[in-house]
């Protein structure tokens, strides 16, 4: 039996919980939230799974338990208060992993921090950027390997380029293996967007980004609803993306191929997840060194852009 903690039972937690409840592995799973409201909808999607270990079962918490030993966390909080849970967490439990929602912090000086953290109490940390573990993904990084550059192009609107930029940055950085990059957002419309979540903030324009191996372009308009294609292009590949149309397609020496693409949410994921963790002690999602890499990058330039924005300068950077 291993004991699974989830910390934050909003919207995506109580989606990670179902995902962790299709684990064939015997799991005992606890769920942290301090709102009643949000454990008992997570309670509601509990009930919506086919459970794939009938001896694994649930329990609900209002605080982080204490002098306990889990072998996987999934810390599915806003980033405000990620590396905070972090913390109180680890000097209270012994933990082997934690998968880290994206954002990862708001702060920089956060990652250095629950870095040494997860040294410290010898924890291994991955961020859920889960495109790596989409099967297009992995056949198109296959197709690409050997390729000597990579461009990278994501256009569309309403996709939160705040918010989900990151998952794209992370997505060039598994096709190339590259975590170094420049970023411009000069290109970026001053002002700011509310997100959908109170109190935190989205950005619209064109965030640009060089590397060794080629460069990479995020594009979004203001929109209400969301879409986006993502192109690829090297020496010998043109590669075309649509994941809401469900298709993938590259045109090579002259011929056009079209292959289908399903995208796998999270309640499909997490118990994947899980059970490569149990079964090999590693993970596919992007370990927590790589992804501070693509973050802080990312974090700062944003932050920069809304300070210019704001005409202040801020403590944070207000996106989650």
């Amino acid at each position: 039996m291993y004991k699974i903690l989830i910390i934050g039972a909003g919207q995506l937690g109580a989606r990670h919980l179902q995902g962790v409840l299709k684990s064939k592995q015997y799991l005992n799973i606890t769920v942290v939230d301090p709102s009643n409201k949000s454990l008992e909808n997570a309670r509601k999607c509990e009930k919506e799974v086919v459970v794939g270990n009938e001896n694994s079962n649930v329990s609900y918490l209002n605080t982080i338990p204490s002098l306990d030993i889990f072998y996987v966390v999934i810390i599915a909080t806003t980033a405000n208060v990620r590396a905070i849970v972090t913390r109180e967490l680890l000097e209270k439990n012994k933990v082997r992993h934690i998968i880290f929602e994206k954002v990862l912090f708001q702060k920089v000086e956060e990652y250095k921090n629950v870095g040494n953290l997860l040294k410290q109490h010898e924890t291994q940390g991955w961020v859920n950027c889960p495109r790596r573990v989409f099967p297009t993904y992995q056949k198109i990084k296959e197709l690409l390997c050997g390729e000597e550059f990579l461009d990278m192009e994501v256009v569309g609107h309403g996709w939160g380029l705040a918010c989900n930029g990151v998952h794209f940055i992370d997505l060039y950085a598994y096709l190339t293996s590259v975590t170094d990059f420049d970023l411009s957002t000069e290109g970026l419309v001053k002002g700011l967007v509310d997100s959908k979540r109170e109190g935190f903030y989205e950005a619209t324009g064109k965030l640009q980004g060089e590397t060794r191996k080629g460069r990479f372009e995020l594009i979004c308009e203001e929109a209400e609803t969301g879409n986006y294609s993502i192109s690829l292009k090297t020496p010998h590949y043109e590669v075309q993306i649509n994941e809401f149309e469900g298709y993938y397609s590259y045109l090579h020496n002259g011929q056009l191929v079209r292959e289908k693409h399903s995208n796998l949410y999270q309640s499909q994921l997490s118990g994947l997840n899980v059970d490569e963790l149990i079964l090999s002690d590693s993970s596919s999602l992007t370990s927590f060194e790589e992804s501070c890499s693509i973050h802080l990058p990312f974090i700062k330039s944003m932050q920069e852009h809304f300070e210019s924005s704001l005409g202040k300068e801020l403590t944070a950077c207000p996106i989650t």
